[in-house]
């Protein structure tokens, strides 16, 4: 069978034994991605070819077949920016004239905001006497109220009072 992948051929793949339909597809993983994680032999060796030998299967050209992913270390979690840290990105915000950086930072730090989300944050879902930010419809698809604190609050405002209406 030959597979295409938009104008690139994957070459020809043939079908092995009973329990091992493309024989040393592990190991041609292995040699073509010898010092990368599993998790890149996975997604550039393992995926491509199984999507094949399924769509060889849905075409009625060739066997049911199972190939196994690579076993995946769990990713280790990214730890926060410091406070140290945050105030000197913050200062260097300053110097540099761009504040409105900053309160983004200062707002996903804060708050646990997602990029996205403070992206897609309009003044109108801001309530600065409140010290409330209404994220509406964010990743898990529910609004959320985020509290602000009064450094926040006082970015905001001087960001506020900039602004175009």
């Amino acid at each position: 069978m030959n597979g295409f992948h938009g104008r690139r051929c994957c070459g020809k793949i043939e079908y092995g034994e009973r329990w091992c339909p493309v024989p040393g597809i592990r190991e041609l993983a292995k040699t073509i991605f010898p010092t990368q994680t599993n998790a890149i032999r996975n997604r550039c060796v393992i995926t491509p070819v199984r999507a094949i030998c399924y769509h060889a299967y849905d075409r009625g050209s060739g066997p049911v077949v199972r190939i196994r992913n690579f076993k995946e270390e769990r990713p280790k979690r990214k730890k926060a920016a410091s406070q140290a840290w945050l105030h000197t990105f913050v200062r260097h915000c300053a110097k540099d004239g761009i504040p409105h950086v900053a309160v983004l930072v200062l707002f996903m730090s804060q708050t646990g905001a997602r990029v996205s989300e403070a992206i897609t944050l309009r003044w109108k879902d801001v309530d600065l006497v409140g010290r409330t930010a209404l994220h509406v419809k964010t990743k898990t698809c529910r609004n959320s109220t985020r509290w602000l604190t009064d450094q926040l609050v006082a970015r905001l405002f001087k960001l506020a009072e900039g602004r175009e209406p």
